[in-house]
C-alpha cells in the first residue's frame, strides 16, 4: 500500500499519542478519579468542543521510525485496523491543530476547574470529607 501524500508531510501526530473518551465528571469523587490520571507522566485530559471528555496518553508508537524524509511507520502495510480507518483528510495535520474547550495537564489544573464547576464551598467540603475518610482507613 502506498502512503497518502498528507501522511508523507505529517509529523506523525496520530502515532505519538492515543486518546479515548471518558465520562464527564459530575461529583468531587469523579473529578478525583480524573485527578489521579493527571498524576501520571505524559497524560492529559481534554474537553472537545462538543463537550466530550477524553484522556490523552502521549506515548509514541513502537512502529514509528525516523527516516531522512521524516517519521514513518515501519510496518505501514501491517498497521492495525484503527490506523487504516484513520482518514488523512480529517487528521490534525490536514485540519490544523486539535482545538479543545479545555485542556488539563496537571492535577492542579483540574482542581481549579472542579472548584469552579462544583463551587468552592462544595469542592472544599468534599475534599475535606474525602481526606478525613481516608485518614480513618489507616491501619
Amino acid at each position: 500500500m502506498i502512503m497518502d501524500e498528507i501522511c508523507r508531510k505529517c509529523n506523525a501526530l496520530c502515532c505519538r499519542y492515543y486518546s479515548f473518551p471518558i465520562d464527564m465528571p459530575e461529583t468531587y469523587e469523579d473529578f478525583d478519579q480524573i485527578r489521579w490520571y493527571l498524576t501520571h507522566e505524559a497524560t492529559s485530559v481534554y474537553i472537545d468542543w462538543d463537550g466530550q471528555w477524553f484522556i490523552r496518553i502521549d506515548n509514541r508508537c513502537r512502529w514509528l521510525t525516523d527516516t531522512p524524509e521524516g517519521p514513518r511507520c515501519s510496518r505501514y502495510d501491517e498497521r492495525p485496523t484503527i490506523c487504516r480507518q484513520f482518514s488523512p483528510a480529517t487528521c490534525e495535520y490536514a485540519q490544523g491543530h486539535h482545538e479543545c474547550e479545555e485542556v488539563f495537564s496537571t492535577a492542579d489544573d483540574l482542581d481549579s476547574y472542579a472548584r469552579r464547576m462544583l463551587g468552592a464551598i462544595a469542592f472544599d467540603a468534599a475534599r475535606q470529607a474525602s481526606r478525613k475518610e481516608d485518614s480513618g482507613n489507616e491501619d
